[in-house]
């Protein structure tokens, strides 16, 4: 049987998935990519990072950040202290649900601590850079949030170079910049 999900708490028979004829109980399909990558969420070139450290642009955008990192700490870690038990009892029985509360205890502990400290970091970041932002924002320049710096940016440049475009090179452009 094909296998792109197994419940990892029942253990698949081997000769099960071997055998094409022997239904896979334990076994179930799925077409989710989330899955079929190694549970690295839809797209494979992302990375899972729980506590933000992007550059803020200013104090209102270091606070909002800073904040969220406080609250991811401390919902991860209850969830950990909750989860891990539970895990731990699934896989090893009591001896798993030992283990398991000893790592929830040490994620409790340690996981609001990373996002009070991180939350923290962003906060100070957030403070120094609004000095910055105040002078660029005055200077008539745009925050990029996806490179997260500054730029300038000139509509009237832009139109005359777009005006000075055949309409077959404007479309050419347009289809480069969709494909990526």
């Amino acid at each position: 049987c094909q296998i792109n999900f197994i419940d990892m708490a029942e253990p698949l028979n081997e000769q099960k998935m071997d055998n094409p004829d022997v239904a896979c109980p334990y076994a179930h399909q799925t077409d989710a990519l989330a899955l079929q990558n190694g549970g690295n969420g839809d797209d494979p070139s992302e990375s899972f990072e729980l506590f933000s450290t992007r550059r803020p642009k200013d104090f209102k955008a270091g606070l909002s950040s800073g904040l969220k990192n406080v609250g991811k700490g401390i919902g991860a870690g209850l969830a950990t202290a909750i989860a891990a038990p539970i895990s731990g009892a699934r896989a090893q029985g009591i001896a798993g649900f030992g283990k398991g509360l000893g790592l929830g205890l040490v994620a409790a502990v340690a996981l609001p601590i990373a996002g009070l400290g991180t939350g923290l970091f962003q906060m100070s970041r957030g403070v120094f850079n609004t000095p910055e932002a105040i002078k660029k924002s005055g200077e008539n320049q745009e925050w990029d949030p996806v490179t997260r710096q500054w730029y300038s940016y000139n509509l009237k440049k832009e139109a005359e170079h777009i005006l000075k475009m055949s309409e077959e090179e404007f479309i050419q452009l347009q289809a480069q910049a969709a494909a990526g």
